[in-house]
């Protein structure tokens, strides 16, 4: 079996993005903490399901926990940004509910998109709210930091991935030879990772100086 056969065109961008986060990211900041975990969870979860995948194993449980997961750590980054107390207990909450979807909704042999789905409308909910309070505020400087571009990173993805789970279905056909969902979930991590990595750029500058 090659393995390399199931390598996907996102795969390498999560790696990059990974070990550049390794290497340059100050670990100090509590910010480039989560950033690290949420990195680690989405590299160890493309390892896996790859092995999953050509040993015919069934991925849900995985893709479930790695989606938990990676959505209370984007979560988590929000809360550590705006320093607001009452993001802990949407955090706290969002993780209950995936743990009860997990084991009683859902289940655990089958894909949660609800989990997705809540995770994802909680994200740019709170990312727009908060936004637009500084935007009130007349905090122009928000919106040209570094931590701007770190929060903006997911938002496509959230966006995308959570409409198209919203049919509950992975099936949309094939345009040129192109199966959609293959070009649309590679063209927002893309996106997604592509700014990850630019926020890391500009971190690397700014401790740097240069």
């Amino acid at each position: 079996m090659a393995i390399f056969n199931y390598i996907t065109l996102s795969q390498p961008l999560v790696l990059l993005a990974f070990i550049v986060a390794l290497i340059y990211l100050n670990k100090s900041n509590v910010v480039n903490r989560a950033l690290i975990a949420i990195l680690s969870i989405c590299t160890l979860t493309e390892i896996i399901t790859t092995v999953f995948i050509v040993f015919e194993m069934n991925i849900s449980l995985v893709y479930n926990i790695s989606l938990a997961f990676h959505n209370c750590l984007w979560l988590v980054l929000l809360t550590l940004a705006f320093k607001k107390k009452w993001l802990k207990m949407v955090v706290l909450g969002y993780f209950l509910y995936c743990l009860l979807n997990l084991f009683v909704i859902e289940g655990i042999n089958y894909f949660n998109y609800n989990i997705f789905i809540v995770g994802a409308l909680l994200y740019i909910s709170i990312f727009i709210s908060e936004s637009f309070l500084q935007l009130k505020r007349e905090n122009f400087g928000f919106f040209m930091s570094n931590l701007y571009v770190v929060l903006y990173a997911p938002i496509v993805f959230f966006f995308s991935m959570g409409f198209i789970f919203a049919f509950r279905t992975f099936e949309f056909g094939n345009v040129f030879n192109i199966d959609l969902y293959d070009f649309i979930i590679s063209y927002v991590n893309l996106i997604y990772y592509s700014l990850v990595i630019f926020y890391i750029y500009r971190e690397k500058k700014l401790a740097y100086g240069s």
